[in-house]
Order: C-alpha cells, then sequence, then structure tokens
C-alpha cells in the first residue's frame, strides 16, 4: 500500500475513535511531512534510514528536543497502527532510537509573577472572562484545550467542583477555590449570549466557544505587558511546581492534572528542595561535621 493512503486510513480509524481535533491536527502535520520525504514510497519501501532522516531534518531546523520526540512517537504510533491493521512482517520504527530529551525541572512563575500577571489580566479588553479563565487555569492546573472545552452544565459553583475532558476523552472531576468561584460567577452572570460553553469569545460579532489558539494571542498581548513571557502551559506548570513545594502529594497532583503514570508528576516531586535540605543536613557523609570539628579544636 502507498504510504499517503495509509496515512489517510490511519487518521480516519483516529478520527472514528474519538481522538480529539488537537490530537488528529499534529498527526496529520507530522505525517503529511513525512510522506513529502517519502516520495509515494509503499510502506514497504519505508526504512529506518529514511525515519531517521526526517527526525534528524527537525533536529537540523533547531527544533526543541519535545518536539522532535513528539514528531517520533507520531510516526511510532501510526507504524504500530500499520504493522497491526495490515501485518506488515517488519515494522521499521523498531530500529529507530528514542530520541534523547533532557530532563529539566518544570519552569515555574514566581509569586510575585502571578500577581502581576493577573494584574495584567484585569486591564485587558474582557476582563472578566480573562480573570476567570486564567484562575480556573491557575487553580486547577488544567490544560488549556480543557479549560476552553468547559461548558456550563460543567460547572457546579455551590459545591465548588468543574469537570474537564482531558486527553483521550477522560474526565477528572476537580475542586475549584472560593475566588476561582466568584471569578467564575461575575463573569457567567454578565454574559448574554446563550451559549453553553462558558468561555465565549466574538469574531465578527458572533459568539462562539473561545478556543485554544485565541487564549495563547490573549497570553502573548499580556506578556508584552508584564515583561516576562507567559504561555497557558506555564499556568499548567507553575499549579503543580507550588502543589509540590507547598507541601502537596504526589497522588493528589497526578488526580489533579491528568496524568495517566507517575512520569510526568515526578518531575515536580523533583522541586521539593526543602526536603532535600534537610535530609542532606542529616545524612551527608559530612553532616555535623563542622561540630566534630569544633570540638577537636577545643579538646
Amino acid at each position: 500500500m502507498n504510504t499517503l493512503e495509509a496515512v489517510e486510513e490511519f487518521l480516519l480509524a483516529k478520527r472514528a475513535g474519538g481522538r480529539s481535533p488537537r490530537t488528529l491536527e499534529r498527526y496529520e502535520g507530522v505525517l503529511m511531512a513525512f510522506c513529502t520525504l517519502a516520495g509515494g514510497r509503499d510502506l514497504d519501501g519505508i526504512t529506518p534510514r529514511l525515519l531517521r532522516r526526517f527526525l534528524a531534518s527537525y533536529q537540523e531546523r533547531g527544533c526543541t528536543a519535545e518536539t522532535v520526540l513528539s514528531h517520533y512517537n507520531v510516526l511510532r504510533c501510526f507504524f504500530n497502527w500499520v504493522q497491526k491493521e495490515y501485518r506488515l512482517a517488519h515494522n521499521p520504527m523498531g530500529a529507530v532510537d528514542r530520541p534523547l530529551t533532557p530532563t529539566l525541572l518544570p519552569k515555574s512563575l514566581t509569586p510575585a509573577q502571578v500577581t502581576a500577571f493577573l494584574e495584567a489580566v484585569k486591564n485587558t479588553r474582557k476582563p472578566a472572562r480573562n480573570l476567570a479563565l486564567v484562575m480556573l487555569m491557575l487553580d486547577t492546573g488544567s490544560r488549556v484545550g480543557e479549560a476552553c472545552g468547559v461548558l456550563l452544565e460543567h460547572l457546579d459553583l455551590d459545591k465548588q467542583e468543574v469537570r474537564v475532558l482531558g486527553k483521550d476523552r477522560r474526565e477528572r472531576l476537580l475542586p475549584i477555590g472560593p475566588e476561582t468561584v466568584a471569578a467564575l460567577r461575575r463573569y457567567i452572570e454578565g454574559r448574554k449570549d446563550g451559549l453553553p460553553c462558558v468561555f465565549v469569545s466574538y469574531r465578527g460579532g458572533v459568539p462562539r466557544q473561545m478556543s485554544v489558539r485565541v487564549v495563547q494571542s490573549l497570553f502573548k498581548r499580556i506578556s508584552k505587558t508584564v515583561g516576562f513571557h507567559v504561555n497557558p502551559h506555564l499556568l499548567r506548570s507553575t499549579f503543580g511546581s507550588m502543589w509540590i513545594i507547598n507541601g502537596g502529594d504526589e497522588e493528589s497532583l497526578r488526580q489533579m492534572m491528568g496524568h495517566t503514570t507517575y512520569a510526568m508528576t515526578r518531575r515536580y516531586v523533583r522541586l521539593r528542595v526543602k526536603d532535600l535540605h534537610n535530609k542532606h543536613s542529616q545524612f551527608s557523609p559530612l553532616a555535623g561535621d563542622s561540630d566534630r570539628r569544633k570540638d577537636d579544636d577545643h579538646s
């Protein structure tokens, strides 16, 4: 089978399987770019070397290690599906090593930056909506797509709860604090558009559900105002970081952020520097060494 035809069948299968529009868009972007490089080859003509050339081309363009890994994961997902669907004897991705990515601590806003960002949000064109959105994301650690997708029926402001639909359509019921509830209530009570979604934007005077791209554009404008870069994911990362730094436990954080494994959650656990300092002062080979030296000096 031609590789392009297989890609079209793969996208159809994933669409029928309920993958989100953003996931489908990512699959399509990577796989169509690969088809361009493949140049009309059949599946049997795809070699590990060709796949490596494709991934290397993104490294040469200066793309981040995370981007290259994301492309690798899309290719692996596609060829695993192809092998199962068409019973291929050989999966070329099996010989392609997973790209290495640096294990970095999560980025986070400082408390002062959070305050400055919230103040800047209050001076935007739609302060009630934007403040409710930002506070919801900061208070729950929700992804930007999850926040944009919240419906009015998903909110229970009396119980201080919100339901979000995460990756692979997994639902989470999350608590929200009283300040976030107040911000959401102020915004919702002032709306007159009649749409079922919580966050609404306008285009040509027509109301519609707020999109991820609208939020990204909003954050770029606010970043220019405050003088430091903030994107929607940084709010999620800030939530996770502050949760751990303030003493929250790993399992609760995993549930709040919707991680399916502990691998992502443990990135935040490494931020427990206070615990490390305390343990270091107790268990380092040199712990208490200065006191022993003082005793030796006086003996």
